[in-house]
This record gives structure tokens, sequence and C-alpha cells, in this order.
């Protein structure tokens, strides 16, 4: 079994996966104060809660939005005994072409994204990421990342942003909206009724990530 760590802002979302049937998916809270026995712990209780033998674990991917977060969560990762686990970040290869001034700056969560969208193959496409903050990434007809930008999120809204941050210089704007898709990741974060609202108001050029 290969298990996925997704660390956001507010959650930790978990995956299990034996070939590409999904066994399982969990969530724990976000907490920067915890250490790697505690994550451990949590890890254990979510296992047995879903009848997850450990010892089924032969890999983990990891990717984390919140840079003290990795170190925590790879040793809580082998303390279960998982070994073999991959980082995500711009610098591993997946197969995406990141065609940005400063590649390394893409975020893991993006990256993720890009790759799960492009595997949809409806191209060219906008990625929304409803989390903790809001992320947009922009796919090209040759499912290539050229474009990103990040806001608010719909449940935080300006209370936990401090400005916007874009990455969109290059981007070929000119492809109108009704050609484009729009791929929406909603994380436990967003399950609100503002965000069902936006991807109801969208539902004719809308995809489930």
């Amino acid at each position: 079994m290969l298990i996925a760590v997704n660390a956001g802002n507010s959650h930790v979302l978990l995956g299990g996966y034996e070939e590409d049937e999904r066994v399982f998916a969990a969530s724990i809270a976000t907490d920067p104060k915890q250490t790697g026995d505690d994550y451990a712990c949590k890890l254990r209780q979510v296992f047995d809660l879903y009848g997850v033998d450990a010892k089924q674990i032969h890999g983990a991917v990891l990717g984390s939005v919140v840079p003290g977060l990795v170190a925590v969560l790879e040793q809580a990762l082998r303390l279960m005994g998982v070994q073999d686990i991959i980082e995500v970040s711009s610098g591993v290869k997946t197969g995406l072409n990141i065609r940005s001034e400063q590649p390394r700056q893409v975020g893991s969560d993006r990256v993720a994204c890009a790759v799960a969208a492009r595997a949809k193959g409806k191209l060219p496409c906008v990625v929304a990421c409803l989390g903790t903050a809001t992320t947009f990434t922009v796919l090209d007809t040759q499912g290539a990342l050229v474009g990103s930008a990040i806001t608010a999120g719909v449940f935080s809204g300006v209370v936990l942003s401090v400005g916007v941050v874009s990455v969109t210089a290059g981007v070929d704007t000119g492809t109108p909206l009704s050609v484009a898709r729009i791929g929406v990741l909603i994380t436990p974060a967003s399950r609100t009724t503002a965000s069902r609202t936006l991807v109801n108001r969208l539902n004719r050029l809308c995809f489930m990530v």
C-alpha cells in the first residue's frame, strides 16, 4: 500500500492506495506544535480506524505547504515503519513541464493538483484548489504549467490573508473562458456553502480533480 500525505495549513490529508484504487481517505488537524511522536500516534489511530496494517505500507508520498512539518511527518512515517518516502516538490520528476521563471517556488500542492488535472486530459484548464487558501494553476494545451496565483480561502476570507501573490508573467490569456476548463479540488477547510455555490455556477466548465 502507498500512503499519500498532503499537509496543509488547516488539515493533513491522508490517502491509502493499492495500485490505482483508493482504500481509505482521512484527515487530521494540522498542529505545528506536534512532534514526530505525536503525529505517529495520530497515524496509528487513523490506520487502526480504517483497518490498515502498517506492515502493508511500502512507501509514502509527502507534500506540504508548511515547510516545518516535512521533517516532522517524515519522522512520524518512519516511526510507523515506512522507509521509502518521496517529498513532492517542483524538483521531483513528475513529467510536469513548469514554464515559470522560478519553478522551484511553485508549491507542492499546486504541482500535485496540476499533475492530477493533466491526467484527466481536459486541456487547457485552470485548476482551482479551494483550501485554507485558494490557488489557481493554469495549464496550457500541452499540459504545461504556465502560471499560478494564490489568494485568501473561501472560508478564511481576508482574515488569514496578508495579500495576493501572483506568478502569472508570460501567461497567454488569449484562450476564452468558454474554451478553457476549470478543475476544482475541494479540501476539508473549504467545504462551505460558498465553495459549493461556486462549483455549481461553473458546473458546465468544471470537473473534479
